[in-house]
């Protein structure tokens, strides 16, 4: 379900190019997006007593630590595969139009 936005991000990808900020701001912005969405799915299992994700309830305390580490670093490394290829994406297509706009010698 959640991947299926992944073709229209693809497509925003390759037809804006999206300025980063600085890679230690942009991943302090996404741990601590990680850290709120992780404290407000253990807010509500607090409050309701069921977990948002069922098989939280199956697993131990240790795991779910172990997962929540886990996809935090998921996203972490998400954040930066996004850097990387939205670099990559305009550099190449910027290298491209230089190379039409210079005159040619002969």
């Amino acid at each position: 379900m959640h991947t299926t936005v992944l073709p229209f991000i693809l497509i925003e990808m390759r037809t804006s190019h999206h300025q980063y900020p600085s890679r230690s701001s942009g991943l302090a912005a996404i741990c601590t997006f990680s850290v709120g969405y992780i404290l407000w799915v253990c807010w509500i299992h607090h409050v309701t007593g069921m977990w948002v994700y069922p098989f939280l309830e199956h697993i131990g305390s240790g795991a779910r630590i172990i997962f929540f580490g886990s996809t935090t670093i998921l996203m972490n490394f998400l954040y930066l595969l996004g850097e990387v290829l939205n670099s990559y994406i305009w550099d190449t297509q910027r290298s491209i139009e230089e190379e039409k706009e210079k005159p040619k010698l002969e």
